[in-house]
This record gives C-alpha cells, structure tokens and sequence, in this order.
C-alpha cells in the first residue's frame, strides 16, 4: 500500500516547480511568509508611531523578499537557471496561501471589540478546515494498493581498454588487462545466472572514447588515454529515459589522463540521480613506478632513404631504453611485412656474436640510449614494405622479459618503399683493354642503368669482394654479360655459378649476352655447359674471322627488333646510322641457328650472323659475335649511338624497353608524432623513367578511423609537394595519390600510387604507470557504489543474485479513486462538509455580532 497524490492543475505545476529543490528550500520560505502573516496584523496595531508601522511593514516585505529570492536561487544554482528559479518561486506562492489566510483572518478581525482572541481563533480554525478541504479535491490524495511484477533491468560493464592497462603488475607477472579478461571469464556463470533474473548486460570500452565491447572477443589494449571522465558522460548519455538498473560496474586503473573535461565526480553523481549506482572495481598496484623493470624501444629509422633497390640492403637503427635490465641479455629481431629475416646486429659499431644463445641476442650495457643497427639484404619484394623491430626473451618466443612493466613498447614499425630503380648489369670479362672498358663507359652515362663488372685473372680464387658479386639471391640482376671468358675461369666464382644462371634466366627473366672472343662460344669450354642450352646458337662451330666485319641489321631484324637496333633519330632512320658505322675488327663464328628457336637481327656483310636471340623460358638471350664494337666511335655522333646501342641491348635484355609510365609518392618521414605535419613528394614517370613537368595530381590521406582528406599539391621549386595536417590520431595512415599527363611524345600517362606511414602518440599513457584507487574510490562514493579490488567481483556479483529481483507496481486500485467513472460519495460528501463548514463560519461571525 502506498499513499500517491495526482494534483489537479495549476497545483500540479506548483509541484513540478518545487519538485527538484531540496525540502528545507522550501519549508524556510514557507516558515518566514507564516511569520511575517502572522506577525504583521499582530504587532502593527501595538505601534502607535506612523514611523514604527512604516519600519516594520518595510521589514516584513523584505523578508518575505528574501525567501522568495532564496528559493528562486536554490532552483536556478541547481543546473535549471533562472527560468526554473523563478518558476519555483511561483510554485512556492500556490503553497503559502494559507499563511495568507491566516494573515488576512487575524488582520481583518483584531481589534474589534467582539472579537476576543478565542472567537478569532476558531474562526480562523473553520477557515482553515474549508481550505483543507479545497486542498484535498486540488491534490486527490488516494490509498493505493498495487500488485508487483518482476521488470527487465539492466548492469553495465565498463571495461578500460588503454594502454596502461598492459602494465605487468598483476598476480605472475600479467598484464592488467589479462587479470581482467580471467576474472571475467571466471565469474561468466555468475553474469549468465543474472540474466536468468531478466538482467540484462551490457558491456563497453573506454580509452578516450566509448564503444561496445565482446566479452568474448577482448582484443588488445591500445588506447592512448584514459578517459574516465567521457567514459561517465557516454554512459549518461545511453541512460537518458531508462530508469530500471542493477547497477554500472567500473574495471580500471584509475590512472585517468583524459582530455576532454568531462568531470568524473559530478558526472558519476548524476548516474546515481538517475537511479544508477557506479561501482568501481580496481586494477593495478599504485607503487608501479615507470623506474621498474621495463624495455622500451623509443625510436627507429631506416637507410637508404626515400626508396631502397630492389635486392639491396636496408638498415634500421632503433634507440632502446632498459631502465633495471643493464647487462641483460635480450633478443633483437627485424620482421619485413610480419615475417621474420635473417639479419645482422651491430651495437657500438660491432656485430653482436654471442655464442650459445639463440636468435639475434645483444647484452644491454645502458639503461637508456642502446644504439643498435640491424642490417638485411636481399630486399626481394616490390613496393611498400613494413618494417618492425621487435626485442624481447629469446628463449621464450620474445615473450616479455621476466619482471618485465610492459610489452606494449617492445616494439616498432615503420615502413620502407622498394624499387626497381634502373638495370642491374653484371659484366664479366678477363682483364683487358679496348671492348669491356668502352661498354662500361657506354653503360656508366645511362643514371638508370648500374654496371657490376668483374675482371677474371686467369683461374685465380677470387677475394670474397667478388663472390659476393655471385650471391645471386642478394643481387637480383636483370641482365648477365659474359665476355672473353671460358667456362672453366666463371666456375671458380662460386658453387654451381652457371647452373644457377641457366634458372635464373629461365625461372626469373634475366637477361643473358654472350659477346664473341677466343674463349666464348665454340671457341672453349662452354659446350656441355648450362649455359649453352640457353644460349640462341649451337657450339658446334669454331674458329673467328679475322678480316674487317660490317654489321648490318636484317629486315626482320629492323621490324622485330627495332628497339635495339634503332640508334639514331635521324630522318635517314636507321639503316642509315648503321651504314655511317665503322667495320668491327673481326668476329667469332657463332655456330648454327637453333631450329625454330633463333633469330637474326644483324650480320656481316657476307652474311655471317653476327647478332642472334632466342627467348629462354621466361628470358631472352643475345649471342654477338663482335667485341671491337668500340671501333665504331670516330666522333661524337658514333660515340653517341654506341652508347645507345648498348644501353637498348641491355633494357631489352631486361624487359624495360616497355616500361609503364608510374606514379610516386615519398613522403619525408613513415613515423610522426600525433599532432605534426607531414610533407611528401609527388612525381609521375614516362616510359622513359624520366619524371613529367606537367602533372595533375589529386591526393588522398586515409586515417587509422578510414576518413579520407583531401589535400592539395603545388610546385615548390622542382618538386610537386603537398603537407598533411590532421595527424590527431595515431595508428597507420595512407596517402592515395591519382596522377595524369603526357610524355614528351603526347602519349596520355596515367596511374595511382600511394604509401603509409606512422602516427604514434607521445605515450602519455605509459608516463604514468601507478594505478590511482583514491580516484576510484571517490568514484565510487560519488556513484553512491562500493568500491573493491578486481578480485572481489565474484562476492559482489553473488550478493548481487541473492537481492530480490526488481519489482514494479501494475493494476493499482485507488481509495477512493478520484477518476473512477462508477458513483462514488467523495465529491458529495466533501461538498456536504464544506458548505456545512462554511455556514458555520457566518453563523458563529453573525452570532458574535462579526458581521
């Protein structure tokens, strides 16, 4: 049974206005107008100086004055403003009616002479009956009796997702994080049973913004602030209209970092207002100190920058701090694109060998400031490349070390762009004058084009310089010239050297030419060999002609083969170039032409073939009989198609002689602090490799959320630049660039490119690693909850089941029910008594001569 009210209006505005003040902002005002009332037409006749009345009428009002403004400032400082303070005090009028009453009676009737102090006060008593019962049709108090039934609520789980949360302070060295994902799933039967009690829950995370949660998908923690405080005000807002909780359930450390001045104290007193306790539930040791045990790699950077060769090498230098682990032995190692390489460690200039330990392992030797340098080669994979550093146990998968705060920062990523920049030639040749040193000269104008030569002495050993030269899987050339060497002389180079070249040329596309000499083709020890099973002619043939030799481009060579043979852009074409050229001092019999296989692009001018290809497996192949084609420059004109002969040779060797214009993006670093810019470089090729003047380009950054910014590019000297500003969030970015324009030859070239980088927050989180309960705690008291380690969630949760579930009232019955449609006698008999009170009144004044 409960006792309920529905007042009619304007009485149940006059309540709506008082409602939300607290009760003695009321009862004082109400208490100060009875006085004043009463007061007044009391003392006023006692004063027989004007003046005196004056005073204390004046007083009188100013008190009442008072109160009025004091509920008017209790109701605007209560979060209404003005508005709400000033309706309150209309509120406050409709009640202070009878004090009005009670005033006016005594007023109207002391001083009289038949009125003697008793008459006056049962007078004033059968007033205030008459108005009692006005009060009760205004207000229509009733005796309620309801039946209950059970209701759905709600129990929120906020659970801090930051990164301080990885701190490793917990029970066995785990993380806080961890701690929380165990105690949750331990006590997930308890949280089901809840549910059975129609409870509903619901989970969310908090770094500096809220969002759901899976209980069963946790994820990492990587939030880079703490927000408590905006965590409150989400929930606040998801409340908003709901009115039936078991309660908001707080799992943090506490250490709040947050930046968007969102009170957390007054905002976890609001959930209470709204009927929702916040209990708040421990994680972490408040002694965690960041001087604890910890590795922290700081910084990393990568060479050569902005591109790296495709097969060259990459080094990337890190900066790790190891507060407590000095003299510790901790493994290093470099993953490319989430792969670990093989790699090489250098600290202090000197490359770490410790024996007996596994892996990449360096002993520590500062606290702050360990300097190292990884270097890997081959790079093996076009374009963009992340690159990360990891340190950690070596013996435990880089787990963390032992005692070690955190693992949040025992790694670091970055990314490096891989090119093909140019041809990769590897010449070899015996040490001699004339040919090979004027096709190194031809081949060393071209900027595209890098020239690896080796001069053979004989069957010498060669120095491990050399060898290195034929680590085939580092190097990753794109065409191999073989001059006058033999077989016998290239073997001593390295194991299974000519095999590996046969698969290279016919797995992978590299280029082979093999020039004319006393010690090529037929002429030595090449038959048998590997390599004559790609070469486009048979070694069936010795011998060299030794008279002057004309080379002369055949038809089919000319049609086929233009881009070789095509050495001068003059009207006369290129016959006519070929025919201003000098006679070549000789050259070797190449031997038969492989059946179906080969083809002639030059001859002598006896018909002797002099320059034949075939295709290889995915390769092609050259055999050119001559190696005086230096005799051909004369002036600048011939020394100038020299070179472009053989710089053609060497790309159509290689597959370039059809490259696709490309677009570039290089931006000035892969690793910014949040809230910096960052510049970058746009660049669109031609065919030619050679960058366009004229391009129109239009840039896109990605953020780690997927919003895409525009940003726009302008000429700064030479370079096509643009700058990206919004770096507020960390994570990765990508810039997306679209680029069109025309070669020097009109040709329309288009295409896309783009490149990432990295935005990491200056780690504020992981400043502060002491866990802070006194926050908590008062959180809690402000929430109107409890507050607890963790591990006291179980016992929480139990006491939680055991409480009655929640109940509400439904098919109420009302005595006496004022909005009842069926006859009831409350209306007659209040109106029977108040005109009974209300003749009364006139008798009693009239019988007293009041009249």
């Amino acid at each position: 049974m409960d006792w309920v009210i529905d007042p009619l209006w304007p009485w149940s505005t006059a309540m709506g206005m008082l409602g939300s003040l607290p009760l003695l902002s009321v009862l004082m005002p109400l208490l100060i107008i009875l006085v004043v009332a009463i007061g007044l037409p009391v003392v006023f006749p006692m004063l027989v100086n004007r003046g005196s009345r004056v005073i204390f009428l004046v007083g009188g009002i100013i008190l009442v004055g008072l109160a009025m403004l004091w509920t008017a400032l209790q109701g605007a400082l209560g979060g209404g403003g003005l508005v709400v303070g000033f309706r309150a005090v209309g509120g406050l009028m409709f009640f202070a009616l009878p004090a009005l009453l009670v005033g006016i009676t005594i007023w109207t009737y002391i001083g009289i002479p038949r009125a003697t102090t008793s008459r006056i006060g049962i007078i004033l008593f059968v007033r205030l009956m008459a108005m009692m019962l006005a009060f009760l049709v205004a207000f229509r108090p009733s005796l309620a009796i309801f039946d209950k039934q059970s209701v759905r609520s709600i129990i929120y789980l906020l659970l801090d997702s930051s990164e301080s949360m990885t701190i490793l302070d917990e029970a066995d060295q785990t993380s806080r994080w961890d701690h929380l994902q165990q105690v949750l799933k331990d006590n997930d039967p308890l949280l089901k049973k809840l549910q059975l009690q129609d409870t509903e829950v619901k989970t969310f995370q908090f770094s500096s913004q809220l969002s759901d949660f899976e209980l069963e998908k946790p994820g990492l923690p990587s939030g880079k602030t703490t927000d408590i405080g905006n965590a409150l005000k989400g929930m606040v807002d998801r409340t908003v209209g709901q009115d039936k909780f078991r309660g908001l359930l707080l799992f943090s450390d506490g250490a709040d970092n947050g930046t968007s001045r969102q009170p957390a104290l007054p905002l976890a007193q609001r959930l209470r207002d709204l009927s929702l306790n916040v209990h708040s539930f421990a994680l972490g040791k408040p002694t965690t100190t960041a001087g604890q045990t910890d590795l922290a790699l700081v910084s990393i950077s990568t060479e050569p920058t902005p591109t790296i060769p495709l097969g060259g090498e990459i080094s990337v230098k890190v900066s790790l701090n190891a507060p407590g682990f000095e003299n510790a032995l901790v493994g290093v190692r470099l993953l490319l694109d989430g792969v670990p390489v093989v790699a090489r460690i250098f600290q202090d200039d000197a490359e770490v060998k410790i024996a007996g330990v596994p892996g990449h392992t360096i002993q520590l030797k500062r606290a702050e400031g360990n300097e190292i340098l990884i270097r890997h080669r081959p790079l093996g994979t076009l374009g963009e490349v992340k690159v990360t550093v990891q340190v950690g146990d070596p013996r435990r998968d880089f787990m963390p070390l032992p005692g070690e705060i955190s693992a949040a920062n025992n790694q670091i990523d970055t990314y490096v762009t891989v090119v093909k920049e140019g041809t990769r030639v590897l010449l070899v040749d015996k040490l001699r004058a004339w040919e090979p040193q004027f096709i190194c000269d031809a081949l060393g104008k071209d900027s595209k084009i890098s020239l690896f030569p080796v001069w053979l002495r004989g069957n010498d050993k060669p120095d491990d310089d050399v060898r290195d030269l034929f680590r085939f899987e580092q190097r990753n050339y794109d065409a191999i010239i073989f001059g006058d060497v033999t077989a016998a002389q290239v073997k001593v180079l390295g194991n299974n050297v000519l095999e590996q070249i046969e698969r290279m040329v016919f797995d992978k596309g590299t280029g082979f030419l093999m020039l004319g000499g006393y010690s090529t083709f037929g002429n030595s020890d090449w038959k048998g060999t590997p390599i004559e099973k790609l070469l486009p002619v048979m070694l069936d043939v010795q011998g060299q002609i030794d008279a002057p030799v004309k080379m002369v481009p055949t038809d089919d060579g000319l049609r086929r083969y233009s881009y070789i043979l095509k050495i001068s852009n003059q009207i006369a074409g290129a016959q006519g170039a070929w025919a201003k050229l000098k006679e070549l001092d000789g050259q070797t019999k190449l031997g038969s032409l492989k059946p179906g296989l080969s083809s002639v692009l030059a001859e002598s001018d006896s018909k002797e073939p002099l320059l034949v290809t075939q295709n290889y497996g995915k390769g092609r192949t050259l055999a050119f009989g001559a190696d005086t084609s230096y005799k051909w420059i004369r002036d600048p004109e011939s020394k100038q198609n020299h070179a472009r002969f053989w710089a053609q040779m060497v790309r159509w060797l290689a597959r370039q002689e059809e490259m696709e214009g490309s677009v570039l993006v290089i931006p000035d670093s892969r690793r910014i602090p949040a809230n910096n810019e960052l510049g970058f470089r746009v660049a669109l090729r031609g065919k030619d490799g050679n960058e366009l003047e004229a391009g129109k380009y239009q840039v896109q950054v990605f953020g780690p959320d997927g919003k895409a910014v525009r940003v726009p590019t302008s000429k700064k000297g030479t370079e096509e630049r643009g700058v990206f500003l919004n770096s507020e969030l960390s994570g990765e970015y990508k810039i997306e660039v679209e680029a069109e324009g025309k070669d020097p030859s009109g040709e329309v070239i288009a295409g896309k490119s783009s490149a990432r980088f990295m935005v990491y927050d200056e780690d504020l989180e992981m400043t502060r690693r002491a866990a802070d309960h006194e926050l908590l705690k008062k959180i809690a008291t402000a929430g109107g909850g409890t507050f607890q380690r963790v591990e006291e969630l179980k016992t929480f949760l139990q006491k939680l089941i055991n409480e009655p579930p929640l109940t509400e009232k439904a098919g109420g019955k009302y005595y006496p029910d004022w909005k009842s449609n069926i006859g009831s006698p409350i209306y007659a008999f209040i109106m029977i008594f108040f005109v009974a009170i209300v003749a009364t009144e006139w008798l009693l004044r009239r019988w007293w001569g009041l009249v």
